[in-house]
């Protein structure tokens, strides 16, 4: 979680830092692969093929979030907003999406996006 908002309630204003680790897949035709996509702090990270990581790009991002159940245990939650795409040029993109975090104990949990 980067930033939460809550509907006209400037006091619900956070910023909490993290780090993350999150593997995934592209396919394009015949083409597949796995990727991995790590950062962290201000969701600044990177994103490249599993076996050929400094063949990828940087990422950042910046959204809002709104969360359902904040401080339950299970906290599912929408988020939006802008992201850029880096590597020798740029690329513009929106960012939208949701998931769920799931807590093990207090400011340590698992996100799923």
């Amino acid at each position: 979680m980067l930033l939460t908002l809550a509907a006209l309630s400037p006091p619900a204003l956070a910023l909490d830092g993290y780090v993350f680790a999150a593997p995934g897949g592209v396919t394009s035709g015949r083409f597949n692969d796995t990727t991995l996509h790590v950062g962290g702090g201000a969701e600044i990270g990177g994103i490249g093929l599993w076996r050929n990581l400094s063949g990828g790009f940087g990422l950042a991002s910046i959204y809002g979030s709104y969360h359902f159940r904040q401080g339950a245990r299970v906290d599912p939650f929408v988020t939006g907003g802008y992201s850029v795409a880096f590597r020798g040029g740029h690329l513009n993109l929106g960012t939208f999406g949701g998931g769920a975090n799931f807590w093990l104990r207090d400011r340590f949990g698992l996100a799923f996006r």
